[in-house]
């Protein structure tokens, strides 16, 4: 029995400490937080366009004297056309909606490559890193001259929010910050 339970926690500790190496830390002093982040992140094909890349994967900052945290959600798309810098992102977390117009920034030198930030909120039935956390399903869509380009996470694209909300939770405060 005692070696059965000394296995089991022993695992559980590696299976943790595997976790925390598949995060990074950067201090950025200017902004006066540490941004945590996942080491790798697959890109996924959308699934209605087969020359758009999607990367999405959560991003915490805490204070540097860590008396507040937030989470966002980062997304990147890539694409030869374009990204649209005021197209709406439905975001379906297991079958319920939710709509983000978020600011987006364009990178690469003809707008190929777009990243935006989308707030995680603690609040009930908002978009919150819990929900999407413990989510079987997740699918987002940008809208990109009058067509839908979606794509849905699975496998290691939602288990990176598994891991990065363990790390949230290790942060101080227990409580984020409301905004």
């Amino acid at each position: 029995m005692k070696t059965a339970l000394l296995a089991i926690a022993l695992s559980l500790l590696a299976g943790s400490a595997a976790r925390a190496q598949d995060i990074t830390a950067e201090p950025d002093p200017p902004n006066g937080v540490t941004v945590f982040s996942p080491k790798t992140v697959e890109r996924v094909r959308s699934q209605n366009a087969s020359f758009v890349f999607w990367r999405v994967y959560p991003v915490i900052t805490q204070s540097l004297d860590g008396n507040t945290k937030r989470a966002a959600l980062k997304v990147e798309i890539t694409t030869p056309v374009g990204v649209n810098r005021k197209t709406t992102l439905i975001i379906n977390v297991d079958g319920q909606m939710f709509s983000d117009s978020p600011q987006w920034t364009m990178l690469g030198s003809f707008g190929d490559r777009a990243v935006a930030l989308v707030d995680l909120h603690d609040e009930a039935g908002t978009l919150s890193f819990q929900r999407i956390a413990s989510a079987n399903a997740i699918s987002l869509t940008e809208m990109h001259k009058n067509e839908q380009i979606t794509v849905r996470l699975a496998g290691k694209n939602l288990d990176v929010f598994k891991t990065m909300f363990a790390k949230y939770n290790e942060l101080s405060p227990r409580q984020s910050a409301r905004d």
